[in-house]
């Protein structure tokens, strides 16, 4: 114990500072320390909300900017020519609307399923056969580029009639549709998405077709041989 007091008369000056010091320390480090590191944190925060923010408000008015009318004439097109399901239905009306511009009788056709490539899996079948001059199953296979969907010609072959003008042609024809699209989240750092000219110009010319084609189902059906009341027959 004198010992102990010994230390205390001699260092008694020294020890109170040293207390002071060392409380200091202990209320910064456990205090003043984790508040100035939640303030960065925190105005680390508020300077990503407000850059999300400002960033908002472009992308805010880059969408103001959109014509949505045009935009949802431009998805109604697109959903036309390649529709979310195979809409067989449809696709046998363009096709035997196509038929009757090209003056030729639907003598049948026939749906196939069958396994397609895997770059064809969103299509299927249509085995067609028609009737008529060479020269309409020509203006066919042309006419068939501007249907209101997406056909493709997979096969052709003709057997002559016994006259030698009437030619009776079996055509597979492929119909393409699309699976609904997965929707895409565009990154608030990157523009939103704009056609380009040559998208634009090809949304034009698909919006024309359809639209000449439905205004010829319309006028057409009624005046050109069908062919068989029942193609499936």
């Amino acid at each position: 114990m004198l010992g102990l007091e010994k230390f205390y008369e001699k260092y008694k000056l020294w020890l109170w500072p040293v207390f002071v010091a060392a409380a200091a320390v202990g209320i910064v480090t456990a205090v003043i320390i984790p508040q100035f590191l939640d303030y960065l944190k925190l105005r680390e925060e508020i300077v990503v909300i407000s850059d999300k923010s400002a960033q908002l408000a472009q992308r805010a008015q880059q969408m103001e900017a959109i014509d949505q009318v045009a935009v949802k004439e431009g998805l109604k097109v697109v959903f036309t020519v390649l529709p979310g399901d195979q809409d067989v239905s449809e696709a046998l009306s363009s096709l035997q609307e196509l038929v009757n511009r090209s003056g030729l009788i639907l003598k049948s056709v026939s749906y196939a399923s069958a396994k397609r490539p895997s770059s064809d899996k969103d299509s299927f079948q249509l085995n067609t056969t028609v009737l008529g001059p060479i020269s309409s199953v020509k203006d066919f296979l042309i006419n068939l580029k501007e249907g209101s969907r997406v056909f493709r010609v997979d096969a052709i072959g003709a057997r002559f009639q016994k006259d030698g003008v009437i030619v009776e042609s079996d055509i597979p024809i492929s119909v393409f549709y699309t699976a609904a699209p997965i929707a895409s989240v565009v990154a608030l750092d990157q523009p939103v998405p704009q056609f380009t000219p040559r998208e634009s110009q090809l949304l034009s010319k698909l919006s024309k077709i359809v639209s000449e084609s439905l205004l010829s189902t319309t006028d057409e059906t009624a005046s050109v041989p069908l062919g068989k009341a029942n193609p499936f027959e």
